[in-house]
């Protein structure tokens, strides 16, 4: 017997169009050497960090203390749209 994967699903029990629905972080760059850091669509006051790596460690860090070990993360550089 097979074991089927279950997607991830919203608290309506249904899957997103990605097939992921929790946790989702965004890094969007401000300018150089100046990253802010995304919440479920909304930033976050006072996340705002030097460098890439750090800005990804903290979206890191939250989503484990919110005992998720699995998270979208989209990096926007500075200049671009997100769609």
């Amino acid at each position: 017997m097979k074991a089927h994967k279950k997607l991830p699903t919203s608290k309506s029990g249904q899957a997103g169009k990605s097939g992921f629905c929790g946790n989702e972080f965004l890094l969007a760059q401000l300018g150089k050497g100046c990253w802010v850091v995304g919440y479920q669509g909304k930033m976050i006051a006072g996340a705002v960090l030097s460098s890439l790596p750090a800005a990804a460690a903290y979206a890191s860090e939250l989503a484990h203390a919110f005992g998720s070990h699995n998270f979208l993360l989209t990096v926007v550089e500075a200049g671009r749209h997100v769609v």
